[in-house]
């Protein structure tokens, strides 16, 4: 490919990328300005215009963040540095509205291959778009589509909720959400002189990242501007409400020493300092991983960019044309779980005392279910198990329910059940083994995330070819899997990935059936 096909004009000026192995890539490309001070709180706005060519070869920043990892040297270190990948997370600003494409060739305008952007995880408060898991070379190649990731504002400075004390900061809550919106907004306007087609968009995202996509599927000012979605390990049926979003915002001003009435002098405070105040704000709200949500900092229904919750009590009808993929890991919390001291010790009596506190009068059926399904389990993983189905299979296969009942465009639910041999296969499915699978990355995952042997790779196959197809025309089918049906109350059909994938019908159903009144 020649240098000039390697510059491209987009609406705020020409960029240069690199290429490589029958793929151009194009690093750091701003799609809003710089968000500190006068623009910190705010909506994000377009960026400058730029003279000449500007370098595109080199990843920009993420969001101002604190990293949360092992110590170094423990053997969940090297799991979690498979998933973050390289040190690109540690390029932090407040300049960080930038995106990433990946593109099979530039062009003039004409091309109409499909569109993938990503939403990488990390719950509202940590991540980037820039980690090597997330490299879209091989998918754009295999899939002759286009791969886009996004980096945006997170925890308090894309999701501090100041309109209930200053009207000046009207939609504060959600402008983390507000940037991916401008985003999307900049592949509608730009994608086409990459080669992609702004007509045929998927939304796409892990964990946060998932939930970043239902929130989106519930935001008007969204709609139009992508035309699939797939959560994975992410399906979010509530956001934060006003009144506790407050709550936040106003222990934050407490910890910094701040009157209301001087609210606006956020705008200009120090941000690490700001993110440590925010930090120790958020330890004192005493939510849990039972409240169903994602966290303090995060999306909350503001009555204007978030008019409901994305998926409670039904799926949001401001999406309904849009077809959506939904689904998990099989063992979802094993990577926070087998670390702890006291994993492979813990006693039925531990198993019920942790779970006494958010449970209430519930613990004592959910215990016995757990004992009767699982009783050969130990109670570490008992424990493990029942807060996948909790926090995972449960929600998934609600959106899918929920998606379903519209009768609009199709949902399709899957499970992926193949386990890592790493750490002497503790971890089992754990969360995030996805990632490296659907962006047929097996080699940049590693030994340390997925072991050795031809497995990884026939399971990249196999998800890589099903995201690709959904992208392309709404349906994950494909040679590589068995014909995957689309989810319904009556069969509650789910896609099974393993070596050997398979159809089941309502997969885990007892304890979804369980579980369902307790979540909202």
């Amino acid at each position: 490919m020649s240098d000039s096909a390697m510059i491209v004009e987009t609406a705020s000026g020409k960029i240069r990328g690199a290429c490589g192995h029958g793929v151009s890539v194009f690093k750091g490309i701003p799609y809003g300005a710089p968000t500190s001070g006068v623009n910190r709180f705010r909506p994000p706005v377009a960026p400058e215009p730029w003279p000449g060519v500007r370098d595109a070869r080199e990843f920009g920043n993420g969001c101002v963040q604190n990293l949360r990892m092992p110590p170094p040297g423990t053997p969940m270190y090297e799991v979690y540095a498979s998933v973050l990948g390289d040190d690109s997370w540690q390029l932090q600003g407040e300049d960080c509205l930038v995106l990433n494409v990946w593109t099979p060739q530039t062009g003039d305008g004409s091309g109409k291959r499909p569109v993938m952007v990503w939403f990488h995880g990390g719950f509202f408060t940590q991540g980037s778009g820039s980690s090597r898991l997330f490299d879209g070379a091989r998918l754009s190649r295999r899939g002759d589509t286009v791969i886009v990731t996004v980096n945006h504002r997170l925890n308090v400075f894309g999701f501090l909720h100041l309109a209930d004390i200053d009207s000046r900061f009207a939609q504060s809550g959600n402008v983390g959400m507000l940037d991916l919106v401008a985003a999307l907004e900049w592949v509608r306007d730009n994608i086409a002189r990459f080669g992609g087609d702004p007509d045929n968009v998927t939304i796409f995202g892990e964990s946060g990242g998932g939930a970043k996509v239902c929130t989106m599927l519930a935001m008007p000012s969204a709609e139009g501007l992508f035309h699939k979605a797939i959560i994975q390990s992410g399906a979010s049926l509530r956001a934060n409400g006003r009144d506790e979003a407050t709550r936040l915002a106003r222990l934050l001003l407490a910890e910094l020493d701040l009157a209301e009435q001087d609210v606006g002098k956020l705008q200009n405070w120090d941000a690490r300092a700001l993110l440590q105040a925010a930090v120790a704000a958020e330890a004192k709200t005493g939510k849990n991983i039972f409240d169903g949500s994602f966290g303090s900092w995060a999306p909350l229904v503001d009555g204007t960019s978030l008019p409901h919750h994305p998926f409670s009590p039904e799926a949001p009808p401001v999406s309904r044309s849009v077809p959506l993929m939904v689904g998990n890991t099989k063992d979802e919390v094993t990577m926070s779980l087998v670390s702890l001291p006291t994993f492979d010790s813990m006693t039925a009596e531990d198993l019920r005392g942790m779970l006494v506190p958010v449970l209430r009068e519930s613990v004592d059926a959910a215990v016995t279910l757990y004992e009767r399904l699982h009783g050969h389990e130990t109670p570490g993983y008992r424990l493990a198990i029942l807060l996948a189905d909790f926090l995972a299979h449960c929600p998934s296969a609600l959106v899918a329910e929920r998606k379903a009942k519209q009768q609009g465009a199709a949902a399709y639910y899957y499970v992926l059940t193949w386990e890592t041999p790493v750490l002497g296969g503790k971890l089992r499915s754990m969360h995030a083994l996805d990632i490296p699978l659907v962006f047929d990355n097996v080699e940049m995952g590693g030994a340390s995330l997925l072991g050795t042997g031809s497995e990884p790779q026939m399971l990249a196959d196999a998800m890589s070819s099903a995201w690709l197809a959904f992208a392309r025309n709404g349906n994950p089918d494909n040679p590589l899997i068995p014909h995957w049906p689309a989810y319904s109350e009556v069969d509650r059909a789910a896609m099974v990935f393993n070596v050997d994938s398979r159809v089941v019908s309502d997969y885990g159903g007892e304890a979804r059936r369980f579980w369902t009144p307790l979540r909202r």
